[in-house]
């Protein structure tokens, strides 16, 4: 809040390049890869808004504090300052190489803040980078240990997949109802090595979609579903889900759409119903 005492912090932040393939250059070592000579400077100046003022990065502790840590007139860094603004000198110049910066050194303090002012080009942390990755961050602040954790994160999921593969490896029906559910429908002479192959794609390129789909409560009723629409048990018109005598596949009063469908399929009423689906399939399948 206004007025309490700002100090700075010892932390060490790395303002990382964010490589991007463009054009032909597909090797990451070449001197141009990312669209950014190894030579090359971006510099960033405190952002001005449309009446000629500076955009104002600083809360009032902040600005205050640093002024007593600078040895700095009162209202310094003002950024209405009409003679020697502080704001009209400084700058941060970024190389493809990134920037360390430490939070206890004031003028590497009011850089950063300089940095997070371009929210378009520069993403805040690597977890809100991988959330959004807008086409236009040039650049992502790795704080701490962030990138480690994240990275130890993504072996972790990875490793969960492989083990989930691992249970569905051992029959042939569970990986082609899984690559059902995943979207890749297969074609009847399917061979198990491609089966295979496909399936072991997808846990390596996408982890954790790979576990969404295994881990849904719901995952065998819908399979179910998929079945039966793809075998004409079941008929599936504008979202919705009849038997294909045309009974609902819902509650009474309800319409059998996907999610009406598996909450009646997963219920004690629709067990019969389940079992007759099941039993339809069984049968042609024979």
């Amino acid at each position: 809040m206004a007025g309490e005492k700002f100090t700075l912090k010892d932390e060490t932040v790395f303002v990382k390049f964010i490589k991007k393939q463009k054009g032909n250059i597909v090797n990451e070592n070449h001197i141009l890869y990312g669209g950014f000579s190894e030579f090359g400077t971006i510099t960033y100046y405190p952002r001005q808004l449309k009446n000629g003022h500076f955009m104002n990065v600083l809360k009032d502790n902040e600005k205050e504090g640093l002024e007593v840590i600078m040895g700095l007139p009162t209202n310094a860094l003002s950024i209405y300052s009409k003679k020697d603004n502080y704001w009209d000198t400084v700058k941060v110049e970024m190389t493809k190489e990134g920037k360390y910066l430490n939070t206890a050194n004031p003028e590497e303090f009011i850089q950063l803040k300089i940095l997070e002012s371009y929210s378009d080009q520069v993403a805040p942390s690597l977890k809100e980078y991988n959330r959004q990755r807008k086409a236009t961050y040039k650049f992502v602040i790795v704080r701490g240990d962030e990138e480690s954790k994240f990275y130890n994160q993504k072996v972790d999921v990875k490793k969960e997949a492989f083990k989930a593969l691992g249970k569905l490896e051992d029959s042939l029906e569970a990986m082609t109802d899984f690559l059902l559910m995943y979207g890749t429908p297969l074609a009847k002479d399917s061979s198990q090595d491609f089966i295979k192959s496909e399936i072991n794609r997808r846990a390596d390129e996408n982890p954790k979609k790979f576990l969404q789909i295994v881990h849904d409560p719901n995952y065998k009723v819908k399979v179910l579903l998929s079945k039966a629409v793809r075998s004409k048990v079941v008929r599936l018109s504008g979202g919705q889900y009849h038997t294909s005598d045309g009974l609902s596949i819902s509650f009474p009063n309800e319409t059998p759409t996907i999610s009406n469908a598996i909450n009646f399929l997963e219920s004690n009423e629709g067990h019969e119903l389940r079992v007759r689906l099941e039993g339809e399939l069984e049968e042609l399948n024979k």
